[in-house]
């Protein structure tokens, strides 16, 4: 529940864990370089915005403590930061990884994101939490404009491990009954309950 946004649980801090983490991981176990990224502000002008679940966590990102090891590898440029974009795409940067990707109303993170992937040029791109679905307007923007081109890259991606909470149909969110878990890449769901 820490990592879902919808839920009062919610803690960006478990977020930020998880990308040091995997960060760690993928520079211990292939030595390549990673860049961490948390989109910027969409839209223009007074009708420019982010979403409420990342507002701040770049800043969080490069002002959390991340020990001595990251402080080293950061210093290396072994961990870099960055946002959603082709801009943010360098010869040295060898994974991505991408933290919370959303669309806001009106705005698309899309374009952005399938810009930074053909950047990258088949670089690993990972996308933790992402939600790419439309969020339409009262206006109608992001109805049908489009849509099954943004609709056909979201559905390039590969969910390569899954946790999700099992809870009672509705806006409720406890009791928690039990988890949907997919451990790894290409291995099968699992459905466990909760037993008092």
């Amino acid at each position: 529940p820490e990592l879902d946004p919808e839920m009062d649980t919610y803690r960006i801090g478990t977020l930020l864990e998880l990308a040091r983490h995997l960060a760690f991981r993928v520079i211990e176990g292939t030595g390549r370089k990673v860049r961490i990224c948390v989109q910027a502000p969409m839209g223009e002008g007074i009708f420019s915005g982010l979403p409420l679940s990342l507002n701040g966590v770049r800043k969080l990102l490069e002002m959390m403590d991340w020990g001595s090891q990251g402080a080293e590898l950061q210093q290396k440029k072994f961990i870099r930061f960055g946002a959603v974009g082709s801009e943010w795409v360098d010869a040295d940067d060898e994974v991505f990884v991408v933290l919370a990707p959303q669309s806001i109303v009106g705005n698309s993170i899309v374009p952005l994101l399938q810009e930074m992937v053909e950047a990258a040029k088949g670089r690993p791109v990972i996308l933790i939490n992402g939600r790419m679905g439309d969020v339409q307007s009262s206006a109608g923007v992001m109805s049908y404009r489009g849509r099954a081109d943004r609709l056909d890259f979201v559905d390039e991606f590969r969910e390569c491990f899954h946790f999700s909470l099992v809870v009672p149909p509705g806006r409720t969110f406890f009791p928690i009954l039990g988890a949907v878990c997919r451990p790894f890449l290409d291995c099968p769901y699992a459905l466990y309950r909760r037993v008092e």
